[in-house]
């Protein structure tokens, strides 16, 4: 609980005891606030398409249980990676070379780049000691 609780909206308004006009101000009255959150209740839900059972909160959609913005990335770089490594190595090496140099490379890998499939191509395709050096070089390192 808050200490004192919070102000109520819908408390009466202030009256002037001279003028008998409301002053503009609220009276003073505290409602109780919970700062605690209430226990999740977890249920089953089946998906009807794969059979697969898994325990969503209670009142939740299990559409839900993901970002779809970083699903979207995930399959983008997914995409990329396949794309460079299927080209002719060279033109595959040197895109890449291209985008990892790129201020939004860092987004598209996330903070530690681990487990992507961009910087997985990037290693097999160039080797890690190229991509350490080119990595290290964007972010100022050399």
């Amino acid at each position: 609980m808050v200490a004192g609780g919070v102000q109520d909206p819908s408390a009466p308004a202030e009256v002037n005891p001279d003028t008998g006009l409301p002053t503009g101000r609220l009276e003073k009255q505290m409602i109780p606030v919970k700062t605690q959150a209430p226990p999740i209740k977890y249920q089953p839900w089946t998906n009807k398409r794969t059979g697969e059972t898994i325990q969503v909160p209670e009142g939740i959609d299990p559409g839900f249980d993901s970002n779809p913005g970083k699903t979207r990335l995930a399959n983008m770089a997914k995409m990329l990676a396949g794309k460079l490594e299927g080209a002719a190595p060279a033109v595959g090496q040197a895109a890449l070379r291209d985008i990892m140099v790129s201020p939004d490379f860092s987004t598209v890998v996330g903070g530690d780049g681990g487990n992507n499939p961009l910087l997985e191509a990037a290693v097999r395709m160039l080797g890690q000691t190229t991509v350490d050096d080119i990595l290290a070089s964007v972010r100022g390192g050399k």
